[in-house]
Parts: C-alpha cells; sequence; structure tokens
C-alpha cells in the first residue's frame, strides 16, 4: 500500500530505522527505512526537504538482501540494501535500492537480522490467528476432534485439555463409553479411562447387564464392586426363580390350575374362597381353562 507520510509517522511504533540514499531517484536523495512487527516502509526526501509517497507492505510480502560496502584510501563502494516484493505483490515497481556508506555495515547486518526475526514471528503469528479461528469454528459445529488436533498442532494444552473433556462429557451423555475412553487413551489419561469405566459398570448395573458390570470391575481391580454385584446377580435369579409370572401360554394349564388348587389350600375363610373363585372366573374368561376344568376346580376350592 502507499500513502503520504511525515518523518514523524514514519518513527511510530518503529523497531528499527535506518537511513541511507535512495538510488531511483536522481540525486541519490536521502532514504528512511523502517522496521514495524508487521510491516516495512521507506520514503526518500526530496531537495526541498519534503518526502515524496512512502511504501509500505506487509513483512511476508517482501524479501531483502543486502551488499555490504568496502572502503580504502583510494576508493569507496558502497554498500546496497536491497528490498523486493513478492511477485504476487500489486506493484509495478518490484525492487529498490538504498546506497549506505561502507561505515554502515553493521547497521545493515542488524537491520537484516531484525527483519527476518520480525518476519518470522509474523508468519508465526498469523499462522495461530488463523488456525485459532478454524478451532473455534470447529468447535462451534461440535466437531472437537477437529479442534483438538489444531490446538495441539498449536502447543496450546490448556485449550485441548478443555476440549477433550467437553468432547468425553458429550460422548458419556451419549452412552459412547468405548469412544470417550479412545479419546483420553489418545492422550494418555489413564486416572480419567478408569473414572469413564466405573460410570459404565455403575450403568450397566442399573440396565441389569450384571455379567457386563462384573467384569469392567474386575478388569478395574475393584474385587469388593465386582463381589457386590455378584452378590446383586445371585439373589435376583433367586427370586426369578421363586417367582411364576403367568404371560399368555408361557405356562401350562396344568400348572395354572396346579397353582391356584394348591393357593385354595391356604386359609378357610369365606373371603379368601370368594377372592379364588374370582381369580377362577377370570381365568375361564380368557381361556385360560375350559368348563370341566373350571367346575373341577371351583369344586375343591369350596371343598
Amino acid at each position: 500500500m502507499s500513502e503520504d507520510i511525515s518523518e514523524g509517522e514514519l518513527l511510530e511504533e518503529s523497531k528499527k530505522i535506518i537511513i541511507g540514499n535512495a538510488e531511483w531517484l536522481r540525486r541519490d536523495n536521502m532514504c528512511k527505512v523502517k522496521l514495524t512487527s508487521k510491516t516495512i516502509a521507506w520514503v526518500a526526501k526530496y531537495d526541498n526537504g519534503k518526502f515524496n509517497k512512502t511504501r509500505e507492505y506487509p513483512l511476508e510480502s517482501v524479501r531483502l538482501g543486502i551488499l555490504k560496502g568496502t572502503q580504502s584510501f583510494f576508493f569507496t563502494d558502497y554498500g546496497r540494501l536491497t528490498i523486493i516484493l513478492d511477485k504476487n505483490t500489486s506493484s509495478k515497481k518490484k525492487n529498490w535500492n538504498i546506497k549506505f556508506h561502507p561505515k554502515m555495515n553493521d547497521d545493515l547486518v542488524d537491520f537484516l537480522s531484525e527483519f527476518r526475526l520480525l518476519k518470522d514471528h509474523k508468519v508465526q503469528t498469523d499462522y495461530y490467528e488463523r488456525n485459532k479461528k478454524i478451532a473455534q469454528g470447529f468447535e462451534k459445529r461440535k466437531n472437537y476432534s477437529a479442534a483438538i488436533e489444531i490446538w495441539a498442532d498449536l502447543n496450546e494444552n490448556d485449550e485441548m485439555l478443555r476440549l477433550v473433556r467437553k468432547q468425553v462429557e458429550t460422548l458419556i451423555s451419549e452412552k459412547k463409553f468405548s469412544s470417550a475412553i479412545d479419546v483420553w487413551e489418545k492422550i494418555g489419561n489413564d486416572e480419567s479411562i478408569k473414572g469413564i469405566m466405573q460410570i459404565k459398570a455403575k450403568e450397566r448395573e442399573e440396565a441389569l447387564d450384571f455379567i457386563t458390570a462384573i467384569e469392567i470391575w474386575e478388569e478395574l481391580g475393584e474385587i469388593k464392586e465386582a463381589a457386590r454385584v455378584r452378590q446383586l446377580y445371585s439373589e435376583m435369579g433367586s427370586v426369578k426363580v421363586a417367582q411364576k409370572v403367568v404371560h399368555g401360554d408361557d405356562i401350562t394349564k396344568t400348572e395354572i390350575k396346579d397353582s391356584v388348587v394348591s393357593k385354595s389350600n391356604i386359609g378357610s375363610g369365606g373371603d379368601d374362597k370368594f377372592t379364588k373363585l374370582e381369580k377362577l372366573a377370570e381365568m375361564k374368561e380368557k381361556g385360560l381353562i375350559d368348563d370341566d376344568e373350571f367346575k373341577q376346580m371351583k369344586k375343591e376350592i369350596l371343598g
């Protein structure tokens, strides 16, 4: 970019300034070159004391070269700073030479070193900011894996761990325990993996999947928890064996009959017999027993 600039503005926010002579002007007028953290700018001064228009470009779009000057008793060969624009930069002129007296050789070397440091830092900063925005975009779309990879590349461990925890919480809420464990395994967090497995074991226990719960507790070395679930599993099995639940044709008519008849022998109160007769009528209505069976069982209940 190009704009009018004063000498005061040239000094503003400068990291380093070096003064030479502009070779592209007829009289080699004085030329000031300024480095900032983001740009390099140069401006020449006319004979009348006024500055011409400045040229200022981002550091990443410019290359610099130097040639040291030499001086002897009879001859002085000026050094040069060459500013070269990248091909993609929109400017008719692509390079400028600025002359410097040999006594400024060290200043030229220092200027070039400073330029390279600032340029590298600018490139790294731009890279960081660009990828930071990309990571934030991935996070908004809940693509946590992609965002985590970017933060890891940027060596932002706090951001990476923050997103890992967020991703794991989401996976656990969706009951995707294996995927949550895989996330922590990638960064080697054994303690967090153990926590997820404990959550999974409790979830399997609530779902009455006792076998899986026992296996998880044993894998974790939680023998007491495994024993507790095994005992619970055993008790649940005993209850199931003791109970007979009627589900349609799951049991035979003979079993139904035997069950009702056996209950008829418990107690002899009128209310108890009346209740049994009601159940018997209900069984006949549902087709679980026929007329003959109904009569026989009714006779046994009434005695």
